[in-house]
């Protein structure tokens, strides 16, 4: 998909939120317990996110991150 938008000149830009493991952590406990992830499910999928790779050749890529007041910050 990258290819066919490069093909046609569009700039590729990608927002990267790496995860906040402890922040994301903390949330999950705080739910009820019919809405909460397994540690399981929880753990293994925080261990396949990745962030952009060089070879796709994003234009620019930011990364985003919680400001703990409840924003972003954007870098």
């Amino acid at each position: 998909m990258l290819g066919i938008a490069r093909e046609y000149g569009a700039h590729l830009v990608a927002y990267w939120f790496p995860p906040d493991r402890d922040g994301a952590a903390a949330r999950n406990a705080a739910r009820p317990p019919e809405t909460r992830v397994p540690d399981v499910g929880f753990y293994a999928t925080l261990k396949r996110l990745m962030g952009p790779h060089p070879a796709e050749r994003f234009d620019t890529v930011y990364v985003v991150r919680f400001d703990g007041a409840g924003g972003f910050t954007v870098e």
